[in-house]
């Protein structure tokens, strides 16, 4: 077989056709039907699909693809979270109700620090008795005169106000006596160093001090009730009987250097105790 060259390829002349060509041109129609009465297939576009419906199935597409993968990652978030409860989220039978156990432990660790803050740490809880308090009247002048008197109150009480003594008269002075009932919960004795003013006097520039009454009233037995004694020292003038007495029962008192221990050597400190003296408690300055 010859080898044809695309120079041997010629144009067929439309003016001077044979009779072949001629039949072969007249008998093709494009756009009447998809075959010719020979069996030729002609070239029609009308069943082709339109670009705007192929971006509307390759969007549904898109569409499906990003649902299975929504699923596929559902799936893998609940597989994940679909885990055996651990020891402490299994339940513990209590009285027909199942409680878990996280919750039992946390109920024991918060009762026992609870326990721990009242053993160690809270004071002991003082209630005013009405029935021993007092107020009296004394020489407090007779052994070293008022600037010795000032110098052993400053050694040995509570001094609120050492101005408030501007009266050089001994019978200016009561000496008020309050009584508390205090009641330790802990099993450890506690101990204060002292008693002292911390607010309340309606009439706060006439309190002078406020101490233990005795040494028995700074200690506290354990598990115990004890009556202790707040000596308060008042300069009554200029004051009525009512003022007076509005003058020591407005006034909240506490403890200093409150501590919990088993002897009177070292201890651990605690929060101090507060007292209001009540209004039941009645003082009379007398004459």
């Amino acid at each position: 077989m010859r080898n044809q060259k695309m120079d041997s390829i010629k144009i067929p002349d439309l003016k001077n056709l044979n009779q072949r060509q001629q039949e072969n041109i007249s008998s093709y129609d494009r756009y009447s039907r998809a075959e010719d009465p020979k069996g030729r297939t002609k070239v029609s576009f009308d069943s082709a699909t339109r670009m705007q419906e192929i971006d509307t199935i390759l969007q549904q597409k898109h569409q499906k693809k990003d649902e299975v993968q929504q699923m596929l990652d559902d799936f893998q978030s609940k597989r994940r979270n679909m885990k055996a409860p651990g020891v402490l989220d299994q339940g513990v039978k209590i009285r027909g109700t199942y409680v878990a156990r996280r919750r039992i432990i946390t109920a024991v660790v918060t009762f026992i620090l609870l326990l721990l803050l009242v053993v160690f740490f809270l004071p002991p809880i003082f209630k005013a008795n009405d029935t021993e308090s007092s107020c009296r009247s004394e020489d407090i002048f007779a052994d070293g005169g008022v600037n010795g008197y000032k110098i052993k109150i400053l050694k040995d009480k509570s001094v609120y106000n050492l101005d408030g003594m501007d009266s050089e008269k001994s019978s200016s002075y009561r000496i008020c006596t309050v009584a508390f009932e205090a009641h330790n919960l802990s099993p450890f004795a506690a101990y204060t160093d002292n008693y002292q003013v911390v607010g309340g006097g309606e009439y706060k520039d006439h309190i002078i001090y406020c101490a233990a009454a005795d040494d028995e009233s700074k200690e506290i037995p354990p598990f115990g009730k004890k009556t202790v004694k707040v000596e308060i020292l008042v300069n009554r003038s200029g004051l009525t009987d009512t003022q007076f007495d509005r003058a020591v029962t407005s006034l909240t008192i506490a403890t200093r250097g409150l501590k919990r221990r088993e002897s009177k050597n070292g201890g651990l400190p605690c929060i101090p105790a507060f007292m209001g003296v009540s209004d039941i408690i009645s003082f009379d300055p007398g004459n």
